[in-house]
């Protein structure tokens, strides 16, 4: 994370919706961006749609 403030608190964000919500965030996620289910149709689902 060296010097980045802004990735470590994306990070943090990361980890908060995903503990609130079960769900996985995708590469390069922010908050209120849309995030998927951990399994193979939610995987699918995400990828068909963006």
């Amino acid at each position: 994370m060296g010097r980045n403030v802004k990735e470590y608190l994306r990070l943090i964000d990361a980890y908060s919706h995903v503990q609130k919500h079960g769900e996985v965030c995708p590469a390069n996620w922010e908050e209120g961006k849309e995030a998927m289910n951990a399994n193979r149709t939610g995987v699918a689902e995400y990828l068909s749609a963006n």
